[in-house]
């Protein structure tokens, strides 16, 4: 696992960037001054010491004073794995509860915007959701996308495929490494435009989903049959003259 992809999943905990980075080079250092863990995790010291006391209140850390200094001292990683018990039985507790009060309203004609990583995360799950066995999605990828979340993006197209779900992924070629993983998937079939696509536009169904990210995610679900029509006809143009995998060194 790359180390992007763990310090996207330490943020799954509630940590911020900066607390991730700095766990995860705490981490590695063992034990560290506020300025050693600042220069391993490449963050600002101002911002360093923000974030170690950010981990200190949440229990990701703990400290000794040698002198007059202070060496902090990572949780040890498997105490994360009791972390995570802990919160999936409560959020288990949550959902129940929830279920009790919750009255189901499905996605009307419309425009839905979505923000940061598990924003754009609930579109790729919406899908799923909605699409079933035979039926298919349309993809156009963007590089953004795969950059900040590709740990995640790969999880899906094997749930996708798992679940009998066509795809159509339509990739540029500074992306080919991540193409080339979906390439080996079932029910889905790549090709490569020279063209940079920095936004991803998701189509299936009725719907139409746009997602970029910067320094945070953001999407936007657009429920139109008319709209997903277009939209679809525009891919399928670019598809017809897009390379095939074969044609790609």
């Amino acid at each position: 696992m790359e180390k992007s992809q763990i310090i996207e999943c330490l943020r799954e905990f509630g940590l911020s960037m900066n607390e991730a980075k700095s766990y995860f080079a705490l981490t590695k250092l063992g034990h560290g001054t506020t300025g050693q863990i600042a220069k391993e995790a490449r963050i600002h010291n101002s911002k360093s010491y923000e974030a170690i006391n950010g981990l200190l209140s949440k229990g990701f850390t703990s400290y000794q004073i040698k002198g007059k200094i202070k060496v902090f001292y990572a949780l040890e990683p498997g105490v994360l794995g009791e972390k995570l018990l802990e919160r999936e039985k409560k959020i288990k507790n949550s959902i129940s509860e929830l279920k009790k009060i919750y009255t189901s309203t499905p996605v009307k004609q419309g425009i839905y915007a979505y923000e940061k990583v598990e924003g754009v995360k609930s579109i790729f799950k919406h899908l799923l959701s909605v699409m079933h066995g035979d039926s298919e999605c349309l993809i156009l990828a963007g590089r953004s996308l795969n950059l900040k979340m590709e740990g995640f993006l790969v999880d899906f197209h094997k749930k996708r495929a798992k679940k009998g779900v066509n795809a159509k992924i339509i990739h540029c070629l500074p992306n080919l490494e991540y193409g080339r993983i979906r390439e080996q998937l079932a029910h889905t079939k790549v090709r490569y435009v020279e063209e940079y696509i920095p936004a991803s536009i998701n189509i299936y169904g009725d719907y139409v989903a746009i997602m970029a990210s910067a320094d945070d995610p953001v999407g936007v679900l657009i429920r139109s049959k008319e709209i997903s029509d277009s939209f679809r006809e525009y891919f399928n143009i670019v598809w017809k003259n897009a390379l095939s995998p074969n044609k790609v060194k």
